[in-house]
């Protein structure tokens, strides 16, 4: 699994974005995702994005700032973020009626960015097209960003490097999406180096 401990400590929320916006853009583009991928689309994915990880304030501050590699137990705890964030948001939908669109995609998000393409991921095990497209796109940025970034168990990965890592594991991530973000390479290497921490 392609940093899996990296992704759970989240991506820069400046440099999320606009990955997300550029792999979007991207797809608009693609045949393989004529009309699932319009302008509206690409915005409200620019704006959900930086709140995939809304969930982790429900976490308690030892499993947030632990620096190694979480026990069973304790990565548990941590995968709850997904559904403690999606719950959230459910409920801010429940009590107010408008942006209901936007709410939707950042339940969506905030839910399934830990999800497999071989169903192997979590909350809810999900599989292939049954991800939503949003959550499948913020993953692969979610997974870059961490994955360049220094972490206090691990040095940063150089962008080769982690292109080779994430295009060469089969099963986390939509097949379609990875030739995406192969097409995209320099673009996001850009934004990595243009938007520092």
């Amino acid at each position: 699994m392609v940093g899996q401990r990296d992704a759970d400590s989240g991506a820069n929320l400046q440099r999320l974005p606009h990955y997300c916006r550029t792999l979007a853009e991207e797809m608009a583009n693609s045949p393989h995702f004529a009309g699932q991928v319009d302008d509206n689309f690409v915005q409200m994915l620019e704006c959900c994005a930086p709140l995939h990880d809304i969930g982790n304030v429900g976490l308690p501050d030892h499993i947030l700032q632990k620096p190694g590699k979480f026990t069973a137990e304790e990565r548990v705890i941590m995968q709850t973020h997904t559904t403690i964030g999606a719950d959230t948001l459910t409920e801010v939908a429940r009590h107010h009626n408008f942006a209901l669109a936007f709410l939707q995609m950042a339940i969506d998000i905030v839910r399934h960015h830990h999800e497999r393409w071989d169903g192997a991921g979590y909350p809810d095990s999900l599989a292939g097209t049954a991800i939503p497209l949003s959550a499948r796109i913020v993953s692969l940025g979610d997974v870059y960003d961490a994955l360049r970034s220094k972490r206090v168990y691990r040095p940063a990965l150089s962008h080769g490097a982690v292109m080779q890592l994430m295009t060469e594991t089969p099963g986390q991530f939509d097949p379609a999406l990875v030739g995406i973000f192969q097409s995209c390479s320099d673009r996001l290497n850009q934004i990595f180096k243009e938007m520092p921490d």
